[in-house]
């Protein structure tokens, strides 16, 4: 009954709490005003004591807090479908980041068999990249085969000495456009780095024509969590 009493009164007047049953007695708050006070008293005076109506609250209440639990599982569940399907259509998008062009025309005559014979084949393209964020690159060239020999594209860490992928064409001799293998997150860096293309032939004495190269930066879409989505929507609910 004390219960069911004071949350009736609580909520016409600012209270701590009421306490007995005969000779009730309400403790109000320091804020409560002096009308606050009056119709606490009046609410008093009217409350049904009878266990008939005690019933009819407690069963109100479950039944509130039962909707309160049914409104709860159909949130997250609301929830996880969308972010199912939103994490199902990021898990196969890549947000291409950024695109860029390295280097332009340049004839490497008598190209070498070890990178960087030549001091043209050091001008075939050098750019800063931050890897940060970074979860895939593509990367390709556009040249003209001139010789006999397999001639070597390579994608060079300059910063850290260390080969990010190449390519070995061993086709025909013509003009063509070569795309290197993709490089995943296990072999991308970490931080900035100068990256440039190398070239080499077994035959030194080839003389492939570089056209330019190309780099793209993939990153993921990011993964939704089903708390935060929820705690998210929850909040936009709260502030209607």
């Amino acid at each position: 009954m004390i219960e069911r009493l004071t949350e009736t009164i609580a909520a016409v007047c600012p209270i701590h709490g009421v306490s007995g049953t005969t000779n009730t007695r309400i403790d109000y708050r320091d804020e409560a005003t002096a009308q606050q006070r009056t119709v606490a008293q009046a609410t008093l005076a009217a409350f049904d004591w009878s266990q008939a109506a005690h019933d009819a609250w407690e069963v109100a209440k479950a039944k509130l807090a039962e909707r309160a639990e049914y409104d709860r599982r159909v949130l997250t569940a609301i929830v996880k479908i969308v972010v199912d399907k939103l994490n199902a259509i990021h898990s196969g998008s890549v947000r291409q980041s950024e695109r860029i062009s390295l280097g332009g025309y340049n004839v490497l005559t008598n190209v070498g068999a070890t990178y960087d014979a030549i001091a043209a084949a050091r001008g075939l393209g050098l750019v800063r990249l931050n890897f940060a964020g970074v979860s895939s690159l593509e990367w390709g060239v556009a040249v003209q085969k001139i010789g006999t020999g397999t001639q070597s594209w390579q994608l060079w860490n300059e910063t850290d000495g260390v080969e990010m992928a190449v390519i070995n064409d061993a086709g025909a001799a013509t003009t063509k456009f070569l795309n290197g293998p993709p490089v995943t997150n296990g072999s991308l860096p970490a931080g900035e780095k100068l990256v440039r293309i190398r070239a080499k032939s077994t035959v030194a004495a080839d003389d492939p024509v570089y056209f330019g190269g190309w780099l793209v930066l993939g990153s993921l879409l990011p993964q939704f969590d089903y708390a935060q989505a929820r705690d998210a929507i929850l909040a936009r609910v709260d502030a209607i």
